[in-house]
């Protein structure tokens, strides 16, 4: 499995995700783990063009400790994920060209 694996990655002060992630054709699932998006405001392009990305797994937001991954305060997230044509969402949804931006991101808790 290609995957990468940057839960680790401190970025509780991090404003803009823009094109961290784009074209990573080959990746087929990102842990993103310990992201803390509570500051972000920009996720353009954040995924654009990851055609075998699959999964991507992150914290659910804690209001009390304001960690985790949240959309909140995001105000540009144009193509966020375009081109990700094998990307699974919640309930097994399947990649639509109208669904691109940041109101499609939902957390889907593992039980």
């Amino acid at each position: 499995m290609n995957t990468l694996d940057v839960s680790n990655f401190d970025t509780r002060q991090v404003t803009t995700m823009n094109e961290i992630f784009q074209n990573f054709k080959k990746l087929t699932s990102f842990n993103l783990g310990n992201f803390n998006t509570s500051k972000v405001i920009d996720t353009r392009y954040m995924f654009y063009d990851c055609e075998r990305l699959t999964t991507i797994y992150v914290i659910e937001y804690n209001e009390t400790t304001n960690t985790g991954w949240t959309t909140k305060n995001i105000t540009n997230s144009e193509y966020m994920f375009s081109y990700c044509t094998s990307l699974v969402g919640e309930n097994r949804t399947r990649y639509n060209t109208s669904y691109q931006d940041k109101e499609y991101v939902k957390i889907r808790i593992k039980t």
